[in-house]
């Protein structure tokens, strides 16, 4: 983790605001218990993306937006603090309304956005996003399930056959 962190130090002290690795190096604290260094680093990356929000660059979907509808998500699961979805979820709708997304922007959008409807309880939005690459999102929640005993899985859920994914 520390070979990790050292990584990070050299992307941040050159790109001190940019949201991708400000979302990796948030999740590397709150997985390794810094929850402190996590928030910090949680905030940084609010204010990158509200900075992103006020500029004209946001005409076009980008990687930033992704990593924070992404990151934030991941966080979220692994604090249990839901307060921050909200920026999540407008990075998303910045990617869709784009129209301009590459597959990896989308794929990372709609993992972020199933990951925070399940953290919500919203299970019509999370079929949504879950019908819509599915075996991405399996995948995706199937590595966080070996990371982490407290990860989600799309197989979390009581349902009969043809019930959908929960």
């Amino acid at each position: 983790m520390e070979t990790a962190r050292a990584f990070s130090e050299r992307g941040l002290s050159i790109s001190p605001s940019d949201a991708r690795l400000l979302g990796t190096r948030l999740v590397i604290e709150f997985e390794t218990g810094n929850t402190l260094e996590g928030h910090r680093f949680l905030e940084q990356a609010a204010d990158a993306h509200r900075s992103l929000m006020q500029n004209l660059v946001m005409l076009r979907a980008r990687y930033d937006h992704a990593s924070v509808a992404l990151m934030i998500p991941i966080a979220a699961r692994i604090t249990a603090g839901t307060e921050h979805l909200h920026l999540a979820e407008a990075a998303a709708e910045t990617i869709f309304a784009a129209g301009s997304a590459t597959p990896l922007v989308t794929r990372f959008d709609r993992i972020g956005l199933g990951l925070t409807a399940i953290l919500e309880g919203d299970k019509a939005a999370a079929e949504d996003q879950y019908a819509a690459p599915v075996r991405d999102l399996k995948l995706f929640f199937e590595d966080l399930q070996r990371s982490s005993p407290r990860s989600p899985s799309p197989d979390d859920h009581e349902s009969g056959p043809g019930d959908g994914p929960f």
